[in-house]
C-alpha cells in the first residue's frame, strides 16, 4: 500500500507547473520563519524532485542563524553546516549534498524542516521508503517540521512501528499541528 501511495503522491507533487511550486514554496515559508530564529541551529534539505523549494529558506536562516544540510553516510543521515559560499555534490539519488566537515550532532539542533511524499492529519510523513529521516528523528529533541503542497495530504492510516510523527506540517494553506 505504502509504495502504491508514494507513486500516487509524487504523481500529483510532480503534476506542480515550476511557478506553483515557487510560489507555494514561498507561501509556506511565511509560515516557517517563526521557527528560523537569530542564532538557532536549523536543519534544512536541498530541494529535489518538486519538493517544497528551500532555497529561500537557507537564504534566509545563512542571515540569522546556522543551517545544515544532510548527507547521507553509512546508510544513515549526518547533518553539515553550510555557508554562502559552500560546495556541493551529488549523491547516487542525484541530490545535492554539503562537501563540509563541519557535523553536528542530532540533539544539537533547534529545528528540522523535513521533506516528504505525503502526510496525514495525526502529522506522520510518508518518505521515499528508505527510512533515513525516521532514523535521523529518533536521535534529536528538535522541532519536526514537514514541508508539503496541500496536494501531498492523504486521509489515511500508512504509518509503521518505526515512524515518527511531526510535530508539525507546513503547507501553503497553513499549519498542520
Amino acid at each position: 500500500m505504502k509504495s502504491f501511495l508514494r507513486k500516487q503522491l509524487r504523481l500529483k507533487r510532480n503534476a506542480l507547473s515550476y511557478d506553483e511550486v515557487f510560489f507555494k514554496s514561498g507561501q509556506i515559508m511565511q509560515y516557517a520563519l517563526p521557527y528560523m530564529k537569530k542564532g538557532s541551529h536549523v536543519g534544512l534539505y536541498a530541494s529535489f524532485d518538486k519538493e517544497v523549494d528551500t532555497k529561500d529558506f537557507i537564504a534566509h536562516m545563512l542571515t540569522v542563524g546556522s543551517v545544515y544540510l544532510p548527507k547521507i553516510e553509512n546508510d544513515e543521515l549526518t547533518f553539515y553546516q553550510i555557508e554562502k559560499d559552500s560546495y556541493y555534490q551529488k549523491n547516487h539519488y542525484q541530490i545535492m549534498e554539503p562537501i563540509s566537515t563541519k557535523k553536528i550532532f542530532p540533539q544539537q539542533l533547534d529545528v528540522i524542516f523535513i521533506p516528504l511524499v505525503g502526510f496525514n492529519d495525526q502529522k506522520h510523513r510518508l518518505g521515499y521508503g528508505k527510512g533515513y529521516y525516521d532514523r535521523y528523528l529518533k536521535k534529536t529533541r528538535a522541532i519536526k517540521i514537514g514541508l508539503a503542497y496541500e496536494c501531498q495530504h492523504c486521509d489515511c492510516a500508512f504509518q509503521e512501528y518505526n515512524d515518527v510523527a511531526l510535530d508539525m506540517i507546513l503547507t501553503e494553506k497553513g499549519v498542520y499541528r
